[in-house]
């Protein structure tokens, strides 16, 4: 820690006491190398990347309104987000699957077809074990999947708004 983590580095840190309410802004350079939190996606969209970020909104490890603050960022700090990032929180979802909500959606399918055809995904079509027979409509951020007449458990009932 006291040669890598640390900015400059200080052979002499005590380590063990280590105070995280004033000690951890000593490790802010080296944090923007390993943590995922850096909205710098210049290369990445320039180089023709796509980003689809799927969170379950019933994480109980990520909250998924941490993972919509980033997102919010990414979309501040690049004024041409929208033509490599999308972003769907997925009702129900737990950690990577699981959950008494959607567990059936193909971020993938929706990823290769936005880069063969050029066309960010607008929503998903979504299901659940939990809810046999139903469909769900998941739209990307901003938007959300509202009711607008039909067979409820259709997600052509539903439009992103």
């Amino acid at each position: 820690m006291n040669y890598y983590f640390l900015t400059p580095a200080q052979p002499n840190f005590d380590t063990i006491n280590f105070e995280f309410d004033k000690d951890t802004p000593k490790n802010f350079e080296t944090a923007a190398i390993n943590d995922a939190v850096s909205t710098d996606l210049n290369t990445f969209s320039v180089n023709g990347g796509k980003l689809i970020i799927v969170t379950g909104v019933s994480d109980p490890v990520f909250s998924a309104k941490d993972q919509r603050d980033w997102f919010k960022k990414l979309e501040a700090d690049n004024e041409n987000s929208q033509n490599f990032a999308a972003f769907f929180a997925l009702p129900g979802l737990n950690h990577c699957g699981g959950g008494n909500g959607i567990d059936d959606v193909d971020p993938l399918g929706a990823l290769e077809a936005w880069h063969e055809k050029g066309e960010a995904p607008k929503s998903m079509l979504a299901k659940s074990k939990s809810y046999a027979g139903k469909e769900f409509l998941v739209c990307a951020y901003p938007k959300v999947a509202t009711y607008v007449g039909s067979d409820a458990s259709k997600a052509s009932s539903f439009v992103c708004k």
